[in-house]
């Protein structure tokens, strides 16, 4: 069974990867109710790629499992400045 590609991205998610068109690095960051820590990650990330690989252009993807503790919202509310996606995960059992 071949699995259409809007099934596994949101409307959403997708138009946002058409918006970045290109990226040099992708750092990927699993979470799964991670709040009290995701912010100090997401910044050392930022950090780390603003200092060694500054000529070229980088996109943080915050890859949620469906956390309940607005780990979303701190990833969304933190303040640096490479571009973000935040890609939440249907969750089966």
């Amino acid at each position: 069974m071949k699995i259409k590609e809007d099934q596994l991205l949101d409307k959403e998610l997708l138009k946002e990867i058409d918006r970045i068109d290109k990226a040099d690095l992708i750092v990927g960051i699993p979470s799964f109710n991670n709040a009290g820590t995701i912010g100090h990650v997401v910044k050392a990330v930022s950090a780390g790629l603003g200092k060694h690989f500054s000529e070229y252009s980088s996109v943080i993807i915050n890859s949620d499992g469906g956390s309940k503790d607005g780990t979303g919202d701190v990833v969304a509310s933190t303040d640096f400045d490479l571009q973000t996606l935040m890609v939440k995960h249907r969750l089966h059992p």
